[in-house]
């Protein structure tokens, strides 16, 4: 656009005969329209919204995707050591997190920049990756976040375009008991068969073994086809690990269709054990009968929500 302005400059005066004149100054004044070329970026973004849960870690399905058909470098950096829970309470070591490019596993360094493709064009063509988090162990259940910068270096002109993304992973719930040890056994000596109402230990005992990470009740179920019974059945918890919160100290007898809270944890638990033990009560002031005897009953594990 041109654009004319007339303007005084300075007014010096000089005389031509008995007249007074101002120099007259006209300034031209061009305005351009600067026309500036698309901006080249690279981004990171999700495949989809869920986590794939897998038998070793848990995956995010990523794309990258750039706006030209130059050459690039692309690499990730994490901007910190750890993959950590919302609230900041729990971690996940960077040496469990790699990024899949379909062609190897790229594992990553604190603060440090790893080449995640070399010579690739986009012409917004998206690229997939898979991040991972792998054998992480037993963390809390919830969401786990890494800050990561994105850099594309373009390989003809040298130019450098940066990005930041938070990567999230959803660690699911996940609970499971083992009972370990031999069936649980009462072996009755000469006088506790002839005392009347009396009471015997088991001989074994049942250690319980459980992982969970989230806080974490378990129970004792029977139903209505417990079994025949040669007197009343107790159960008790002896012993708890560091992560058992409360268990049953005293004796409760054992009936159909009941269910009984045998001891609570905090997560995560990870090989946590309770050990738990019988005892069998003559019943009606007789004497404790002669036989065998099956009896079932069902250990369960739930979320403490309390």
């Amino acid at each position: 656009m041109l654009q004319i302005v007339t303007i005084c400059v300075g007014c010096p005066k000089f005389e031509t005969g008995f007249m007074k004149k101002k120099l007259i100054t006209t300034l031209i004044v061009f305005t351009w329209t600067i026309l500036c070329p698309s901006f080249a970026a690279v981004e990171m973004d999700y495949q989809d919204t869920t986590t794939a849960i897998t038998s070793v870690g848990i995956e995010r399905k990523l794309i990258i995707n750039g706006n030209d058909d130059e050459r690039y470098r692309v690499e990730i950096r994490p901007l910190q050591g750890y993959i950590s829970n919302a609230t900041g309470t729990a971690e996940i070591p960077l040496t469990k997190f790699v990024i899949n490019n379909n062609i190897q596993d790229i594992d990553f360094i604190d603060n440090e920049f790893s080449t995640i493709f070399e010579n690739v064009v986009f012409n917004n063509i998206p690229k997939l990756i898979n991040a991972k988090i792998r054998d992480f162990g037993m963390v809390p259940m919830g969401t786990y976040n890494i800050g990561l910068q994105i850099q594309a270096t373009n390989l003809d002109t040298g130019e450098i375009v940066s990005t930041m993304f938070n990567l999230q992973f959803v660690v699911p719930k996940t609970q499971n008991i083992a009972i370990t040890g031999s069936a649980t056994e009462f072996n009755l000596s000469t006088s506790d068969i002839l005392r009347k109402n009396a009471r015997v230990n088991s001989n074994t005992t049942t250690p319980i073994t459980i992982n969970s990470n989230c806080d974490w009740i378990l129970i004792l179920k029977t139903d209505s086809d417990y079994g025949d019974v040669p007197g009343k059945y107790y159960v008790r918890t002896i012993s708890g690990t560091s992560n058992v919160i409360q268990r049953l100290q005293e004796n409760v007898v054992l009936e159909e269709n009941k269910e009984i809270i045998l001891a609570k944890g905090k997560a995560p638990s990870s090989n946590e054990t309770v050990t738990i033990q019988y005892m069998l009560e003559g019943m009606d002031g007789k004497f404790i009968p002669a036989g065998s005897y099956n009896n079932k009953v069902k250990y369960l594990i739930t979320e403490d929500r309390s």
